[in-house]
């Protein structure tokens, strides 16, 4: 009989950022994973050779996999236009549910989620792996800290010049789901978010003074630029793209100073050795915090979702991504997306 204290995983789209899910297993301890479902023939085996996943757990299916009484809690990587369906199936049958960013692409779609939430006790949650690093400890400590003084703008951008857009199509696909702001512009936008629940815990109130963007003729944007206000009061000024290097750094602006992370977004993304640091800047004081790990990005990510379901006292417990925050964020989303 196994350890009921072991999470199996079944991985619903065995694709790129799934693999790094995978890797992230791994490198949990009390992590398995268990079981794939994928239509992709070639696909289903590299996954199952290279994880070493019994043939028994290796579905063509994706109803057969939620079906399987083995499997506690999956992960849905599957196109964005396919997450609303595949959420709703995997919590009737009685699964815990990590699902890519965006969790759903509408408003509408969100609102069905939490309908089925109401009546269910299977955690779910929008996988935002970077707000999980333990970089993230140490920005809230600052913050609270005030040692900046009162926030007054973010600067914050994602981008890189994509090399390889025929593996990558369902970016560029508006039936799937794409565009740079679905993929990337979230991350911007969800760690505006972040600040904000940490230094006044209220509703994302938004308001778009200005934006602009690259739109390509089949009405995907591959660049995104925006100014937003916040509740009324803290700035922001959000950029992602598909065809531009940035700076991929955020920038807090303070009274007295500014913090900057170096590295929010994907710091430990391959697994092995890696540094991070958040510099504070105050006339001329300068300080460093740097964070070191040997730990994947997706395992810490992976362990908080074990310590919910098996922790009572994690409710709510700092970094949780919570539905409604998820909402919001949906809602920015595609504010920016309309005011383009």
């Amino acid at each position: 009989m196994r350890d009921k204290k072991i999470i199996n995983w079944g991985i619903i789209g065995p694709g790129r950022i799934a693999k790094r899910f995978a890797d992230g297993i791994q490198d949990s301890r009390f992590n398995r994973l268990l079981g794939i479902a994928s239509k992709n023939k070639l696909r289903r085996k590299k996954f199952k050779d290279d994880y070493s996943i019994n043939k028994n757990y290796v579905f063509d299916n994706y109803k057969q996999i939620l079906k399987c009484k083995d499997i506690d809690a999956v992960y849905i990587s599957l196109t964005n236009n396919l997450h609303k369906k595949w959420i709703l199936e995997s919590l009737k049958a009685k699964k815990h549910t990590l699902v890519e960013k965006p969790f759903v692409l509408t408003l509408e779609e969100g609102k069905e989620i939490k309908e089925i939430l109401k009546n269910n006790n299977y955690f779910f949650m929008e996988g935002l792996m970077y707000r999980f690093h333990p970089q993230y400890k140490i920005l809230k400590k600052l913050l609270n800290e005030k040692v900046i003084g009162n926030i007054v703008k973010i600067e914050s951008s994602f981008g890189y010049k994509d090399s390889n857009r025929k593996k990558l199509s369902r970016l560029y696909d508006k039936k799937l789901g794409g565009g740079c702001i679905y993929d990337i512009g979230i991350y911007p936008i969800s760690f505006s978010s972040f600040i904000n629940k940490i230094l006044i815990n209220k509703k994302n109130k938004i308001k778009i003074i200005k934006s602009k963007g690259v739109i390509k003729k089949n009405g995907i944007e591959v660049e995104a630029i925006g100014t937003f206000l916040l509740n009324n009061k803290l700035k922001l000024n959000l950029r992602c793209s598909f065809i531009k290097k940035l700076k991929n750094t955020c920038t807090l602006i303070g009274e007295n100073g500014k913090i900057i992370i170096n590295d929010p977004w994907t710091p430990g993304k391959n697994g092995g050795y890696h540094e991070t640091s958040i510099i504070v800047k105050r006339n001329l004081y300068e300080k460093i915090y740097l964070t070191k790990s040997n730990k994947h990005l997706f395992s810490f990510e992976i362990d908080y979702f074990y310590k919910k379901i098996f922790e009572k006292n994690n409710i709510n417990k700092f970094p949780y991504v919570s539905f409604d925050e998820s909402f919001e964020n949906l809602n920015f989303l595609n504010k920016w997306k309309k005011s383009l």
